[in-house]
């Protein structure tokens, strides 16, 4: 665990290491399975106590991803910046950041995510994969009946 772990969650530290993984799966020749990484708490813990896990509890994993992404974004937006790390670490040459889909949060020096940056989180930089996980956007879809997430008419 790194000196910068300790300040996020425990599901947020899981995000920020989902992040790692694909990056190092994508732009290196690291290749481990995605059924090999750790799982969230909500997936993995049996005994399920505060409202707040027992909400995701009811969600996929990518789901998760999906709602992790969008508190990291309004709790914890500093954690996008740590990608330059991961860069650093797995000597990942630096014109990959463009592929994640990050935008620079108006009035402030953080990132945060978007729609690209979420569908590189679940299905890497293969438009086939990403396509797979838009129908978790559509109208009836359980993220937006649960209307966890705020939508637009768009």
């Amino acid at each position: 665990m790194r000196s910068t772990d300790h300040q996020y969650p425990q599901d947020i530290q899981w995000l920020k290491k989902h992040l790692e993984f694909r990056c190092r799966q994508v732009f290196t020749s690291f290749r481990k399975s995605p059924l090999a990484e750790a799982k969230p708490s909500w997936l993995s813990e049996s005994v399920i106590e505060s409202p707040y896990q027992k909400t995701l509890q009811s969600f996929t994993q990518e789901e998760g991803i999906v709602i992790l992404s969008a508190l990291a974004n309004q709790l914890y937006p500093a954690i996008w910046e740590t990608i330059g790390e991961t860069f650093d670490k797995h000597q990942i040459n630096a014109k990959h950041l463009s592929q994640l889909g990050l935008a620079q949060l108006s009035g402030t020096t953080h990132l945060q995510a978007t729609l690209s940056t979420i569908l590189f989180l679940l299905g890497g930089t293969a438009l086939e994969a990403q396509a797979s996980f838009w129908e978790m956007f559509a109208l009836g879809s359980p993220l937006q009946v649960a209307n966890v997430l705020e939508w637009s008419e768009a």
